[in-house]
């Protein structure tokens, strides 16, 4: 397992932590006991789980570890930390929260293009596309020569362009058509 990936589980497992936080906070908000440092302290929980995207994602694409795993978690992990929080500052208490409150439409509008987007849209991890391959990881050495550069480049290019076909084609067929014309010229055609 690569350390971009441990970072990533480290994100995921600091979820929990930081909704735990805010709803105890929450919690002796409305029983007026509340305490400064809970609220600092699922602040910084998030703070370090956002910061953490960045430095994961650095890590992998400089240190070359990208992973299959990494690009399954990585996504999940952010949409899981910016969902929590949006439904944290959205949901309506009964006695009150101390956050300003989002409206409802906007968690809403939040989750449902998510499900969208990677629902329906070919996923490169679903088996109907594969995602093009780094052009870093494709080339040879720094000290191959010209021929093999540019024949990595050109397969790059090709997957590349696979990669937008097969995307295209998938967005095409989540199109909705009208049914064929049963008279007329184009009733012939099938």
């Amino acid at each position: 397992m690569t350390l971009p990936n441990k970072i990533t589980i480290a994100r995921i497992l600091l979820i929990p932590l930081f909704v735990w936080l805010a709803l105890d906070y929450i919690r002796d908000y409305q029983k007026d006991q509340e305490h400064e440092w809970e609220r600092v302290l699922a602040f910084t929980v998030f703070a370090v789980a956002a910061i953490s995207d960045g430095v994961d994602g650095y890590i992998a694409r400089r240190y070359h570890q990208k992973s299959e795993l990494g690009t399954f978690l990585d996504p999940l992990a952010d949409k899981m930390l910016l969902i929590s929080a949006l439904i944290l500052l959205s949901i309506r208490f009964k006695d009150g929260t101390p956050f300003d409150q989002l409206p409802l439409w906007l968690p809403v509008l939040v989750i449902s293009r998510d499900v969208i987007l990677r629902g329906l849209i070919a996923h490169p991890t679903n088996g109907r596309c594969t995602p093009p391959v780094s052009s870093r990881s494709s080339r040879a050495s720094g000290t191959s020569s010209m021929a093999s550069n540019s024949s990595a480049s050109t397969s790059r290019r090709r997957r590349q362009r696979e990669s937008w076909e097969c995307q295209r084609r998938s967005i095409r067929a989540l199109t909705p058509r009208p049914f064929p014309p049963t008279t007329g010229h184009y009733a012939n055609f099938s």
